[in-house]
C-alpha cells in the first residue's frame, strides 16, 4: 500500500528553480560551503612502483560499478610513492565522493580513506552536515548536475559549478532523521527491486532450459534416443541426424564489411555491428549507424542469413528477417555470415545458438589472444542437431510461443522494476528538499 506523508506546516520560496519551496526553517547554501572539495589526479602509469599498494584511488568506473551507496574497495590502489607524485588528496572515511566526468553523477560514501583520479571529486562535509543526507541531495540533484556539465569531447562538471549548486538543509538532527528514513525506506525498496530481478534470473534460466530440451530432445518424450557422437551435445532423437553447419548452407562463413566510423553515413543502408545485436538475438536501434550503397553491396543480408559474432562480444547470434526488420541490412567484419539451404530451418539454428549445448561448443572453441576469437572456419565446423524440416519447424514455432511468453513475464517484471525505482527518486527528492515531513516516521 502506497504511504501517504504529511508536508511541513509552512514553507518559503528557496530562489533555486530544482528546490521549489522548502519548509520555513531551512537554509539554502551553495554546497563549497556545507563541503570542503577536493580533486582528483592520476599518477603516471608506466611507474610500476606507483601502483598495487594500500592506497584506495577511486575512478567513475568504480562507482558506476557499485551495487550499494558505500566504497571500500578500488580496482586500482596507489603506494605512498604514487600518492606523492600526483595531485590527489586523500580524504577521510565519511567523505562523499562523485564522479565530475565520463559520467557525471555517480556517488558513494567512502567507508575509508580514499583519494580519486581527475574524473571524480571528494566532498569532505563540514561540523553541522550529515554526510548521509548529503549523499541523498546530491543523488536528487543528478539531474541538475548534469545540465552543468560543459564541454566537447565529453561533458564534465567543473570544480567551480559543483561548488556554486545550491542545496537545501535543515538543522543537523533533522538532517540524521531525514536521511535515517531514506535508508531504511530506499533498503526496502532495493530488497523488492533485488527479489524482482531474482525472478527475471529464473525465468531467464528457464527460457534457456526450455530451448535447450527443444533443440536437442525435440518436443515428443517418448521417442527414443541415440548418442550424437558428440560429447557436448550429448544424445539426440534416433531419427535426426548430426551436421556440420557449412554442409546445411549454400553460403557459409562470409565476413562482413570493414568500414571505418569515419563513413558512417545518416541515412542508406543499415550496417549492423556486434554492438547492435543483444544476447536474445534481437537488433537494438538505439544509435543505428548506416553506410552507402556502394560500400553495402557485396554484404547486403538475405531473407533468413544467420549473423554470428565472432569478436569481441563472442557467440551473439542474429536472424535476419526482412518483414520483421523492415530494411535493407549489411553486416560488419566482426560478424560472419551463413545462409541456410531450403532443407534447413533458419530459426531452428537461432533457436540452437540460445541453447545450453551451443554456449558449452563455444567455450570449447574460443581462440584467446587479446580479446575472445571464434572464426567464420569454426562456426563452419560445429555440429548441430537436425531433426526433419517439418519437425525443425514445428520446435520453431513452438519455441516462438514460450520464449514470447516468458520475454513478456520479464517484460512486465522489468517495467514494476522501473516503476518502483521512480518511486525511490521521487521520495529521495521529496525528503530532501522537504516536499514531506519525515521526521516522525521512525
Amino acid at each position: 500500500m502506497k504511504r501517504h506523508y504529511r508536508p511541513y506546516p509552512e514553507y518559503k520560496d528557496s530562489g533555486v528553480a530544482w528546490l521549489g519551496q522548502i519548509p520555513a526553517h531551512w537554509d539554502v547554501r551553495r554546497l563549497k560551503f556545507v563541503a570542503r572539495i577536493y580533486n582528483g589526479a592520476t599518477p603516471k602509469s608506466t611507474e610500476m612502483d606507483y601502483w598495487g599498494g594500500e592506497i584506495n584511488w577511486v575512478t567513475p568506473d568504480d562507482l558506476g560499478s557499485l551495487e550499494g551507496r558505500y566504497i571500500s574497495k578500488t580496482k586500482r590502489t596507489l603506494t605512498d610513492k604514487g600518492y606523492a607524485s600526483c595531485g590527489a588528496t586523500l580524504v577521510p572515511a565519511g567523505s562523499i565522493v562523485i564522479s565530475t566526468r565520463a559520467p557525471i553523477g555517480h556517488l558513494a560514501i567512502a567507508t575509508k580513506s580514499v583519494c580519486t583520479n581527475q574524473g571524480c571529486r571528494s566532498l569532505v562535509p563540514v561540523k553541522d552536515i550529515d554526510n548521509l543526507f548529503l549523499y541523498f541531495v546530491l543523488y536528487a540533484g543528478k539531474a541538475v548536475l548534469q545540465s552543468l556539465g560543459s564541454g566537447s569531447t565529453f561533458q564534465e562538471l567543473s570544480a567551480r559549478e559543483l561548488g556554486n549548486f545550491p542545496v537545501s538543509f535543515p538543522p543537523l538532527p533533522e538532517q540524521r532523521a531525514i536521511a535515517a528514513f531514506l535508508d531504511r525506506e530506499t533498503a526496502h525498496i532495493d530488497a523488492l527491486i533485488a527479489k524482482k530481478r531474482e525472478l527475471i534470473d529464473l525465468l531467464k534460466q528457464q527460457r534457456t532450459a526450455i530451448i535447450s530440451h527443444a533443440v536437442t530432445k525435440g518436443l515428443d518424450p517418448s521417442v527414443p534416443l541415440k548418442d550424437s557422437g558428440v560429447e557436448w551435445l550429448g544424445q539426440i532423437p534416433a531419427h535426426w541426424d548430426v551436421r556440420r553447419l557449412k554442409f546445411m548452407c549454400w553460403l557459409s562463413a562470409v565476413y562482413g564489411a570493414n568500414v571505418p566510423a569515419s563513413d558512417y553515413q545518416q541515412e542508406g543502408i543499415r550496417f549492423l555491428r556486434t554492438t547492435d545485436i543483444d544476447d536474445y538475438g534481437n537488433l537494438l536501434n538505439e544509435n543505428p549507424v548506416y553506410i552507402s550503397s556502394e560500400a553495402a553491396r557485396d554484404y547486403l543480408l538475405d531473407d533468413g542469413d544467420l549473423l554470428f559474432s565472432r569478436s569481441g562480444t563472442i557467440g551473439r547470434s542474429f536472424l535476419y528477417k526482412r518483414n520483421k526488420h523492415h530494411e535493407e541490412c549489411a553486416y560488419a567484419g566482426y560478424l560472419v555470415r551463413f545462409s541456410l539451404r531450403q532443407s534447413y530451418s533458419p530459426e531452428f539454428v537461432f533457436y540452437f545458438t540460445k541453447s545450453t549445448a551451443f554456449a558449452d561448443w563455444l567455450g570449447l572453441s574460443v581462440i584467446q589472444s587479446t580479446i575472445g576469437n571464434v572464426n567464420g572456419q569454426k562456426y563452419a565446423n560445429m555440429h548441430l542437431p537436425v531433426p526433419p524440416l517439418s519437425e525443425q519447424r514445428a520446435i520453431a514455432e513452438y519455441l516462438d510461443c514460450e520464449t514470447a511468453r516468458i520475454d513478456g513475464l520479464i517484460q512486465k517484471i522489468e517495467e514494476s522494476i522501473e516503476l518502483l525505482q521512480r518511486q525511490r527518486t521521487a521520495l529521495i527528492s521529496a525528503a530532501v528538499t522537504g516536499k514531506i515531513d519525515v521526521r516522525n516516521q521512525g
